[in-house]
């Protein structure tokens, strides 16, 4: 848990209402920034990568369904996918992701 220094007195921080929010502000950066790194997210390649990989198709479906996305489904992303061996059902998944986008 984050703790104001000693160095800082209460009146300091009532009578600085500038510190206080810059400090508010620093710490609601911090856990901005460390959420958004923690946030499962995945891109095209890493579907082709994890099916190379031999992740099987029920798992990348689910995958799809629960992850942030990143997926591109541009025709020539789409062709790419389908050259590399991604499923019809896949492909309709990342495609579903993509138009269907999960609350945050």
């Amino acid at each position: 848990m984050w703790k104001i220094p000693d160095s800082i007195s209460e009146e300091d921080l009532t009578d600085r209402p500038l510190i206080l929010l810059l400090i508010l502000a620093s710490v609601l950066q911090t856990s901005v920034t460390y959420s958004q790194e923690t946030r499962s997210v995945l891109t095209n390649q890493d579907i082709v990568t994890l099916f190379v990989a031999g992740i099987p198709e029920p798992v990348l479906l689910k995958a799809i369904k629960a992850a942030e996305d990143e997926f591109d489904v541009s025709g020539l992303a789409l062709a790419n996918l389908k050259r590399d061996g991604i499923s019809d059902e896949l492909i309709g998944a990342i495609v579903r992701a993509k138009t269907n986008p999960k609350s945050t």
